[in-house]
């Protein structure tokens, strides 16, 4: 069955568990009384996404646009980066290489060697 048919159930035989961790509350409500309201959630799902607008990794009915590196509008705000273990390497050279004059939080576990 093609994705396009059942987008719904395409969607959730994408999803992994690593897709649907998400910072704890009390993080994001620290970010919002630094910094004001987070404006755009740039790794998400609607299960986790932080505010509204948000970008998907996966095409999804709700979300502002698909595949946070394929986004042009960095430096319209402050962009709230989560990205899954997955993607940390590509995220921090996407950062690095091709938006650096762009506001960004970005959070990525903290491993000890």
């Amino acid at each position: 069955m093609p994705g396009t048919t059942h987008v719904t159930v395409d969607q959730l035989s994408r999803v992994t568990l690593d897709d649907q961790k998400r910072v704890h509350p009390n993080i994001t409500t620290a970010i919002n009384n630094t910094i004001g309201q987070i404006p755009i959630d740039r790794f998400a799902i609607f299960a986790n996404k932080v505010t509204e607008p948000y970008n998907s990794y996966y095409m999804e009915i709700e979300s502002a646009g698909t595949d946070a590196f394929s986004q042009q509008n960095y430096m319209e705000e402050c962009n709230y980066m989560f990205p899954p273990i997955s993607l940390i390497g590509r995220t921090l050279q996407f950062i690095e290489y091709t938006i650096q004059e762009a506001k960004i939080i970005c959070i990525v576990p903290k491993w000890e060697a």
